[in-house]
């Protein structure tokens, strides 16, 4: 970066020669590429709503950039729930920004999967084109369903149970369960039923009063 001397030597006449100097201009150039990014919470499953993805961009070249702005594009699964462009304006060299975007993921998103992003960045006429992969970690689904017992006026004691299956892919840890009741039945309306792989069942069993 600067004016840095080029000799011409210039012959004439068979023998006459005289040499010139001249300064060449070396001008420095910007370049801005995305310096990293992380999520917020730092896992995302399917049904994930407005999670906080960070981007960090920095100008790694030997002058400002100027004109930079920003779009992120995602695809389904995926969803951007905040504006996706921003205009950053003038970057210095060195000085990294950090950016900010909601993104959701459909429920219908398999899991574990990975879901791609791309990152445009447009500053001084050039274009970058920086893709970002996000890992969809595996989640545990548990479908509910009652034995109904029939209660009568006075009863006691009376255990009633729900199957508690896990449709999903991983293991869902120290399940409870907990029972909303009206106001003329109680009882016992916790239970601790511990952990349910994929593919397997469990029972929450309650005792109530009428």
């Amino acid at each position: 970066l600067g004016y840095y001397p080029l000799n011409i030597t210039l012959n004439w006449n068979s023998g006459i020669s005289s040499v010139q100097t001249v300064y060449v201009p070396v001008l420095g150039s910007p370049s801005i590429k995305v310096q990293g990014y992380s999520l917020n919470p730092p896992q995302i499953f399917p049904g994930t709503q407005d999670a906080e993805l960070y981007i960090s961009i920095v100008n790694s070249g030997n002058v400002s950039a100027s004109n930079v702005n920003v779009n992120v594009s995602a695809a389904s699964p995926l969803s951007l729930i905040s504006p996706s462009t921003t205009t950053v304006g003038i970057m210095p060299p060195g000085t990294p920004v950090q950016l900010t975007y909601l993104v959701s993921v459909g429920d219908q998103a398999s899991s574990p999967s990975t879901v791609a992003l791309n990152v445009y960045i447009t500053y001084n006429g050039n274009r970058v084109k920086t893709p970002i992969s996000l890992p969809i970690s595996p989640k545990a689904a548990l479908n509910v369903s009652p034995d109904y017992v029939a209660l009568s006026q006075g009863a006691s004691d009376v255990n009633i149970y729900y199957t508690l299956k896990n449709n999903g892919n991983i293991t869902a840890k120290n399940v409870q369960a907990q029972l909303i009741l009206p106001n003329t039945i109680s009882g016992n309306t916790y239970d601790y039923v511990g952990d349910i792989p994929p593919g397997s069942s469990a029972t929450a069993t309650f005792s109530l009063d009428v």
